[in-house]
C-alpha cells in the first residue's frame, strides 16, 4: 500500500528544501512554513519522515489517504493537475523547477482537496471493477 503524504515545514525559518544536494549541482529552492509538498511513498511513514527531516529540518509529515501501489502514480499525475497552480506560484517564487512544492495554499486546503480527488478516483476506479 503506498502512501500520499503532505509535507510542511515548522517555523517560518527558511532553509533548504534538499540541503543534502551536491554542491555542484543547481541551488535548491528554499522553504518555510508558508509551503506545502504533496507526494507519493511506497515505504513506510518513518522512513518518510527521516528523509524530509534530513532534506529540509524540522517538518510536519502527515499521511493523507493510502492507496494501491498499482493506483498511486495515476494518482499523483491527478494531484500534479489539480496543484499546477500553487506549483508554478512555487516555482515562480523560488526561480526553481520543482514538481511537488507549492505556495499560497494551507496545510489544510492541501489536504481536502486530496481528500475530494480521492474520493472521485476511488469511485471511478470501482466503476471499472468487475461486477460480482
Amino acid at each position: 500500500m503506498g502512501i500520499i503524504y503532505l509535507v510542511q515545514p515548522i517555523g517560518n525559518r527558511v532553509r533548504s528544501i534538499d540541503r543534502l544536494k551536491p554542491k555542484d549541482r543547481k541551488k535548491p529552492a528554499n522553504c518555510n512554513n508558508s509551503n506545502v509538498k504533496f507526494g507519493k511513498h511506497l515505504s513506510n511513514y518513518s522512513d518518510l519522515k527521516d528523509r524530509y527531516e534530513r532534506l529540509v529540518g524540522d517538518v510536519d509529515v502527515r499521511v493523507v489517504v493510502n492507496i494501491p501501489d498499482n493506483q498511486i502514480q495515476e494518482f499523483e499525475n491527478i494531484l500534479k493537475k489539480v496543484f499546477v497552480k500553487h506549483i508554478k506560484q512555487f516555482q515562480e517564487e523560488s526561480k526553481t523547477v520543482t514538481r511537488e512544492w507549492m505556495s499560497r495554499i494551507t496545510f489544510d486546503e492541501a489536504k481536502n482537496i486530496i481528500l475530494e480527488e480521492h474520493k472521485k478516483f476511488m469511485s471511478k476506479v470501482n466503476k471499472l471493477l468487475p461486477k460480482k
